[in-house]
């Protein structure tokens, strides 16, 4: 599909829908029954389970279905191309490589979303750092790279790279399988970190203070706010979860 967009933008002129914001909601009138017999495409549901990972990209449509029927956790990476200036960003309103690099290293969470948008009113943007965000660094060059802390056209990152995507793929496994026991042992060592420092932060209201104790993980204060949620539920979402 990503190879008709501009067919498909023509069309929406004609019909009167076009848009020119960063981010476009794709509904009944952007995307017709008559789209779907022109181009031969269709929405082609991919359900994530537990574990699974799902990459797309800016050129291809993609969304989400609702309500969903358990909660879950996911990790949203927006990953993003760098210029050759090595500054400008695939979406320049989003900001710079600069911009990134800082917020990493400062645990800021940026003013701008990857899309250009206000990061206050259409991201999660708040005006201070979580107090007991810990980093976990040394990874590799690579990782370093995605999220900005060193440049991908350094020595140390083309080499990683070469080796990860070089003909031996014994030695590219070998490179995985040594990434993996390095980070599994950098996160034993960080969470440490992260529960000392979520008990200096949180004190008595801290998970972790609260679990050593027998006592409800979750502070009163924050059980008030779920039942508070849980009573202006709307009709056919799930429950939040138990408090108890």
């Amino acid at each position: 599909m990503h190879r008709e967009i501009a067919t498909w933008y023509r069309r929406l002129v004609d019909r009167g829908y076009a848009k020119d914001g960063y981010v476009q909601r794709i509904d009944a009138n952007i995307w017709t029954e008559d789209d779907k017999a022109h181009f031969g495409y269709g929405w082609t549901k991919q359900v994530c389970r537990f574990g699974d990972i799902r990459l797309s990209l800016p050129s291809l449509p993609h969304g989400s279905t609702g309500p969903a029927t358990a909660y879950r956790v996911n990790i949203l990476p927006w990953f993003v191309t760098i210029g050759d200036d090595y500054q400008t960003l695939d979406t320049a309103e989003s900001g710079t490589w600069d911009n990134l690099s800082r917020c990493h290293r400062d645990f800021d969470s940026g003013t701008k979303t990857p899309s250009g948008l206000p990061n206050s009113t259409h991201g999660s943007r708040v005006d201070h750092i979580f107090p007991a965000t810990v980093r976990l660094g040394r990874l590799g060059a690579i990782s370093d790279a995605l999220v900005g802390q060193t440049r991908w056209d350094t020595v140390d990152v083309r080499r990683e790279l070469d080796v990860l995507f070089r003909d031996d793929d014994n030695i590219a496994w070998g490179y995985v399988q040594s990434w993996r026991r390095n980070a599994q042992q950098l996160y034993c060592d960080t969470f440490e970190n992260l529960v000392l420092a979520k008990k200096d932060a949180f004190r008595e209201n801290s998970y972790f203070y609260r679990r050593e104790r027998n006592l409800s993980t979750i502070p009163e204060f924050v059980r008030d706010s779920i039942e508070d949620a849980r009573s202006q539920r709307p009709l056919g979402t799930p429950e939040p979860p138990n408090t108890k």
